[in-house]
């Protein structure tokens, strides 16, 4: 898993290329949308002011993103979470590791993944996890709060991972301003998530060994 302040490099990385997408987003009439990454091709249903970033030469065609502007108090605050492709996936709890969760067989749940029992300590209080399940593809969604530095500069960050047999969606993002919580993107990028089914899908695209397997459904809603 990703540390903390690596994840906040991230976070940073993500929103500025948001605004270089704009000849390449779709806008959102409640309709489906394909985005074909990589080995991955997927379709989402985005919301009425969702905003689709398909891949571009200047990420290498690595990863696309989806984003919202919400307002509060009259001000505009753009959120969203990026969408990267994993195949080959030999073992789920690998790759989920590297986003805050993993598959635990005894309580046949997801939970979060911390890197240590400091990281544990101080982030598990502020740590979430919402169990995915779409027409095609299981996994889960975590939420971490800011517990370090300016209060008015906290937020609320997201990470997730997807899985069909042996192909993964994957990202991080942000989904609030702690010192604004009317600003609030996590049910809208919950929701996003909870719709994407993995399309064009061969045949003999199956899980390879020791995948973990589709889990019933858990969690927070």
């Amino acid at each position: 898993m990703k540390s903390k302040n690596t994840v906040a490099v991230a976070l940073i990385l993500f929103v500025v290329p948001l605004s270089g997408y704009a000849n390449a987003k779709l806008k959102a009439a409640s309709e489906r949308g394909e985005i074909e990454l990589q080995t991955c091709k997927i379709s989402i249903t985005p919301s009425a002011r969702g905003e689709i970033m398909k891949p571009r030469e200047e990420n290498n065609y690595k990863f696309a993103g989806y984003s919202e502007t919400l307002d509060s108090n009259g001000i505009s605050q753009r959120f969203g979470f990026s969408i990267g492709c994993v195949d080959r996936i030999a073992d789920r709890n690998d790759v989920a590791k590297e986003h805050g969760g993993y598959f635990d067989p005894e309580k046949k749940t997801w939970v979060a993944y911390f890197l240590d029992e400091q990281d544990k300590d101080s982030l598990a209080p502020a740590t979430h996890i919402y169990a995915i399940h779409t027409s095609n593809a299981s996994g889960f969604a975590r939420t971490t709060d800011d517990v370090i530095g300016d209060p008015r500069q906290r937020a609320r960050a997201l990470s997730y991972c997807l899985f069909h047999d042996a192909k993964a969606i994957c990202g991080e993002g942000q989904v609030m301003n702690l010192s604004d919580q009317k600003a609030n993107f996590l049910p809208t990028a919950l929701r996003i998530l909870r719709s994407v089914e993995f399309v064009d899908v061969k045949p003999n695209d199956r899980s390879a060994p020791g995948a973990t397997g589709t889990v019933p459904p858990v969690g927070k809603k």
